[in-house]
């Protein structure tokens, strides 16, 4: 008895088949294992990145994941939603009268600086010209004086102008920290109209 070829080679065909299958779904040829992709990695990673753009504090990257992955709350961050400028306006008046009896306290010092400058002269000689708000950038709020040592810093405060009626053509600059403690006597500007 002979086995015929038509047979035999469906046979062998199955076969053949069947262990290209196996081989394939076991690793062979056809399959290629796919990367092992960590995204915890992957947003620490970005959340890091991203973090030592904004701030070089130690520990910020940990908290800002603490606040993503567990819900806590990070310090410094807040997640109000966004203030209006009617808002931001209405803040600034409430900053503003608030801040008002120390800015007042501050300019009677001054005037009073001003007056023993002048040689005791009456208070209702100097008059405010203007005040204005100002970040001064180092510990002599701007008037430093020849050969004085400076620390750099960032000090928000007022800086008032005031006129003398005994010479309306100068005027008087003195400059202030936003708390009252220090107050400068910056200098005396003639023949002139504006202060910068």
């Amino acid at each position: 008895m002979s086995t015929k070829p038509s047979v035999l080679v469906p046979v062998i065909a199955v076969f053949v088949l069947g262990i290209m299958v196996i081989w394939a779904v076991t690793g062979g040829l056809w399959q290629k294992k796919a990367p092992k992709i960590d995204f915890q990695q992957i947003y620490q990673q970005k959340i890091a990145a991203a973090t030592s753009e904004v701030t070089d504090e130690p520990g910020a990257a940990e908290r800002i994941q603490n606040y993503l992955f567990k819900g806590t709350d990070i310090p410094g961050f807040s997640v109000a939603p966004p203030v209006t400028p009617n808002e931001r306006q209405k803040r600034e008046r409430a900053r503003l009268e608030a801040e008002k009896p120390l800015r007042l306290a501050t300019q009677s010092r001054a005037i009073e600086d001003l007056r023993r400058r002048l040689g005791n002269v009456s208070q209702k000689d100097i008059t405010l010209r203007s005040w204005s708000e100002r970040t001064w950038m180092d510990t002599a709020l701007g008037c430093a004086n020849p050969g004085e040592v400076l620390a750099p810093a960032k000090l928000p405060g007022w800086m008032f102008v005031f006129g003398y009626a005994g010479d309306p053509r100068s005027f008087f600059i003195y400059n202030a920290t936003r708390d009252g403690r220090e107050l400068r006597f910056c200098r005396r500007e003639k023949n002139s109209t504006e202060v910068v």
